[in-house]
Parts: C-alpha cells; sequence; structure tokens
C-alpha cells in the first residue's frame, strides 16, 4: 500500500505495455481473442480480452476486471491496491477492481461512505459462476447467489459482459430470490489508480 510500491507496480506495467504494442507493430498480425483459461493458476478459469486498444482480464472472484492494460498510454488501469492494516488501519476484505458490487444494509453503507471497513460484503468477494461464455460473440454472463442479512435471503446478481475493439460493457440483473420483500443499497466500485507519478508529467495531463 505505499506510494513507492504504486510507483513501481506502474513501471513494470509501463514496460510490459511497451512491448506488446512494439511485438503488434513489427508483426503486424495480430488478431483479437476472447479465451477462458486459468490464468493465475488459482484454480478457476479467468476471462483474457486481447482487443485491438487493450487488454483486459475478468477475474470470477468478484467477477471484476483485474487487470485493464491500455495499449495506446501503456498503464493498467484496474492495478488498484486494497488497503492493508500496516498503511491503513484495517485490511480490506475483498480485492480492489473495475466493476466491484456490494449489497449493503444502511449501517454499512453508511461506514462505506466514510471509507471505514465493511467485515462482510456481500457478492465482491465471492465467486461468480460462468452461465455463457460465448468467444465468437464477445459475450460472458456471470451469475452470483448469496445470502443477505441476518434472515439469510437468498439473493441474485448476474453480470453480463459485452466486449469490443475499444469497451467493456456490463449489464446488471439483481434478484430478490425471497418470499419477502428486503431493503438494501447496490453499490459498484471502479477502482482507478494512480498511474502518473513526476510531477513534470502530471503537469502536462
Amino acid at each position: 500500500g505505499s506510494p513507492s510500491i504504486a510507483k513501481n507496480r506502474q513501471h513494470a506495467f509501463r514496460l510490459l505495455n511497451d512491448s506488446e504494442r512494439i511485438m503488434r507493430e513489427v508483426y503486424k498480425e495480430f488478431s483479437e481473442s476472447f479465451s477462458s483459461f486459468d490464468y493465475n493458476e488459482d484454480g478457476f478459469n479467468e476471462y483474457i480480452c486481447q482487443m485491438e486498444g487493450y487488454y483486459a482480464v475478468i477475474d470470477p472472484t468478484g467477477g471484476m476486471i483485474s487487470e485493464l492494460d491500455v495499449i495506446r498510454s501503456s498503464a493498467n488501469y484496474a492495478s488498484s491496491l486494497s488497503r492493508i492494516e500496516k498503511f491503513d488501519g484495517f485490511t480490506d476484505a475483498y480485492r480492489r477492481g473495475i466493476f466491484v458490487e456490494h449489497f449493503l444494509d444502511q449501517h454499512d453503507f453508511a461506514n462505506y461512505k466514510k471509507n471505514h471497513f465493511v467485515e462482510n460484503p456481500v457478492f465482491s468477494n465471492s465467486l461468480f459462476l460462468e452461465k455463457k461464455f460465448n468467444n465468437k460473440r464477445n459475450e460472458l454472463y456471470l451469475e452470483n447467489r448469496q445470502l443477505y442479512s441476518s434472515l439469510k435471503l437468498p439473493l441474485v446478481l448476474r453480470k453480463n459482459y459485452t466486449i469490443s475493439s475499444n469497451s467493456i460493457s456490463v449489464q446488471y440483473i439483481l434478484k430478490n430470490d425471497s418470499p419477502i420483500d428486503l431493503k438494501g443499497i447496490f453499490v459498484v466500485e471502479l477502482n482507478l489508480p494512480q498511474t502518473f507519478f513526476d510531477s513534470k508529467e502530471l503537469k502536462n495531463q
């Protein structure tokens, strides 16, 4: 969580992205692809988007984008570091990324808005299951079933990803599967990290 770590991470991603861009320019045989395999060897398949404008990884844990390398800017826009106790006073109960969801009651939402620790975030730290994967149409449908509150009310969240050459869109479907009405607050996080650290570069942006 220290600034030097974030700076070094972005510098490494910049070098890797520059290498990717050079390879594409030299060989001129790049073709877009959307594939599924165990990218980080955790036992679950990730979804890999190799597009004209970017490279992205969709992680089934949290159903989030855990890596988003924009080729033009040579930065990873999903490289947000989670808070850890040594630097921030507590450790996050979930990983940060792009399209991270929570379903919170009023008390947890009040703490969340104050940037305080949320002990049991619903959806954000659980495994999404694949309902449909079509690499011809560049579509991915994920589903997550969770129990909410002390009453153990069943909730279903569906995330439908559509991938194109220069964009990623997500459709959300949130369903109450319990026989009674429930009330809560649905939150979507788009965690974007700092990508420039040189004051001279900042002035030119």
